[in-house]
């Protein structure tokens, strides 16, 4: 009898838990780099508050936090930025889908050399742009490469070679994966 009555409050206590907690006690399970779609399609639409099917800075740094990555602005940023693939300030399913499967997520909050890395990576790249848009132009990416000590020649290669998209102008996410795909 008493084995059942500790069982009962078990189940009571579980149920009294608010959705956010259970969430939070779940937290790795949402960046791991094989969680299946359709998990990471309801993560999304949770925390997809206003239902514009994007995940805007608010609800992102939400789903950040619900992790236990209550992170500084710089932090959460950077993350932001790796996961915003063409730039428009918003987080589309696509784009959250790549972030944890691809962008592998999981590893890089999850090690702290990583992460820091990305951060440095997001301040570079903060610098570079300084018109302050999210997208490094030519003209920006060839004055940081003059300074530096690259030749214009050189310059126009690189710029080539992180623009992956081809359409003249440099994201964070081209730029992050300028320099870990290699």
């Amino acid at each position: 009898k008493r084995k059942k009555t500790k069982i009962k409050k078990k189940k009571k206590n579980f149920k009294d838990t608010s959705l956010n907690t259970q969430l939070r006690m779940a937290a790795p399970a949402p960046l791991a780099k094989n969680t299946p779609d359709v998990v990471l399609e309801s993560v999304f639409k949770y925390f997809d508050k206003d239902g514009s099917g994007a995940l805007d800075k608010k609800e992102f740094h939400a789903y950040l936090k619900s992790l236990g990555l209550d992170k500084d602005d710089m932090e959460a940023e950077a993350l932001k930025a790796l996961s915003d693939d063409n730039n428009d300030g918003k987080i589309s399913l696509s784009e959250f889908k790549n972030f944890v499967q691809q962008d592998n997520a999981q590893k890089i909050v999850n090690n702290s050399e990583e992460f820091q890395f990305l951060v440095q990576v997001k301040e570079v790249f903060n610098k570079y742009d300084t018109s302050k848009d999210g997208k490094i132009s030519w003209e920006e990416w060839k004055k940081e490469l003059l300074a530096s000590g690259k030749s214009e020649k050189e310059a126009k290669q690189l710029f080539d070679q992180t623009d992956q998209n081809k359409n003249g102008v440099i994201t964070f996410d081209e730029f992050y994966h300028s320099l870990i795909d290699q």
